[in-house]
């Protein structure tokens, strides 16, 4: 949904949390005190190969690679974008969801600018709504890559195509 909405148009992010108890919509703080996502995986050389692109964004649970290969991409290049102790409720503040998603783009932006035409981005995501809401407004129609949002049901079994749903075409993608 966030793809959709785009980053053009503010909007405020909310979490349901729960403390002592009680469930709020509002941040347990003001994420001034966060884990750093990690970022490992990332090509070294000057040219990337002709592949897509497996990106694990791992912050609720870790996206293990033997998880990934419903996309059956066994050459790919494998991004991990990850904290480093994955947990329920680690995402506190919209301050926080604010700086993943600068570190996301920031990465988007380094594959597109490596990434041979017509290969796409196969994103598997573990974090709660706020943070995949706010990620799907990095990802531009215009300047990234096509990317496949992997969708966990026990297990990613099935996928969506943003650039077909941005168009309003047939976007569901099966193994």
């Amino acid at each position: 949904m966030g793809h959709l909405v785009s980053n053009r148009i503010p909007v405020q992010l909310f979490e349901q949390n729960s403390t002592d108890g009680h469930i709020t919509w509002e941040w347990i703080d003001k994420g001034e005190n966060f884990p750093e996502l990690e970022v490992s995986g990332i090509p070294n050389y000057h040219s990337w190969p002709n592949k897509d692109v497996i990106l694990r964004v791992s912050v609720t649970f870790p996206v293990q690679p033997k998880q990934t290969i419903t996309a059956n991409l066994p050459d790919a290049i494998e991004i991990d974008l990850t904290i480093p102790q994955p947990e329920w409720g680690i995402v506190r503040g919209e301050r926080q969801v604010r700086e993943y998603g600068r570190i996301f783009r920031r990465i988007l932006d380094r594959i597109s600018n490596n990434l041979s035409l017509g290969r796409r981005i196969h994103l598997f995501y573990a974090g709660p709504n706020s943070l995949g809401f706010h990620l799907g407004q990095q990802i531009s129609e215009n300047i990234h890559p096509p990317v496949i949002v992997w969708n966990y049901h026990k297990g990613y079994d099935w996928g969506i195509d943003l650039a077909a749903a941005y168009s309003g075409e047939f976007s569901i993608i099966r193994p």
